[in-house]
């Protein structure tokens, strides 16, 4: 995969969960997450026909759209999954269920769902610790008990079920900031660990990019 950051969350989703590995050659303007530069591609290649690699593993989420009872979409990411209004939209409502777990219904721009930044090898916080403990007020039960909510670390066995209650027709659903869906009042979106993560092939060592070799 030749691009940058976007080429590399567009392979991403069309590589899924089939085991491939991708190695990302950066061309963009930024390149957080490809491996390689183009000048260090066919030294790399090299190793890589010879089984000198290794690869690195990162989550990915599938993100359901029922409506109605029915599965109307079916999205595998790597980044985020995120319900979010038009520029000119009101605020909108959507009610939040983590696994069994009734969480909160929020008034929002929107909501973000994603995966976690650090490598899969550190430590996920202990069990209670992810979701904290709201004394929600028994005549209001709908409503979140502060004006704003951090953000919550999850297990990753969980699903996230996030249903749309605004009557609003100007909210979407976006998967890694490239594709949008959109939403109706009722909507309910499943979002879930995928069944196996995405590849990366990891930059070999010893790498010296012909530009930079001695002459």
């Amino acid at each position: 995969m030749i691009g940058g950051d976007g080429t590399l969350l567009s392979a991403a989703r069309v590589v899924g969960t089939t085991g491939r590995p991708i190695l990302g050659v950066n061309m963009g303007s930024l390149g957080f997450m490809t491996a390689i530069t183009l000048d260090e591609l066919y030294p790399a290649l090299e190793r890589i026909f010879l089984y000198d690699f290794d690869y690195e593993e990162r989550m990915m989420l599938v993100a359901h759209v029922h409506r109605l009872g029915e599965r109307v979409a079916n999205y595998t990411v790597l980044n985020d999954v995120v319900i979010n209004k038009g520029a000119l939209a009101k605020m909108i409502d959507i009610k939040v269920a983590v696994g069994d777990l009734y969480l909160s219904t929020f008034k929002a721009d929107g909501l973000i769902i994603c995966t976690p930044p650090a490598p899969p090898a550190t430590p996920s916080p202990r069990r209670g610790d992810h979701l904290p403990h709201h004394e929600h007020d028994p005549h209001h039960p709908d409503l979140p008990p502060h004006l704003t909510f951090r953000p919550l670390v999850v297990p990753d066995e969980l699903i996230v079920r996030s249903e749309l209650l605004s009557k609003e027709t100007d909210v979407f659903l976006t998967l890694d900031g490239q594709v949008g869906f959109g939403l109706r009042q009722g909507d309910v979106i499943e979002v879930k660990k995928a069944d196996a993560p995405l590849r990366f092939f990891r930059s070999p060592s010893g790498i010296t990019s012909p530009s930079c070799a001695p002459s």
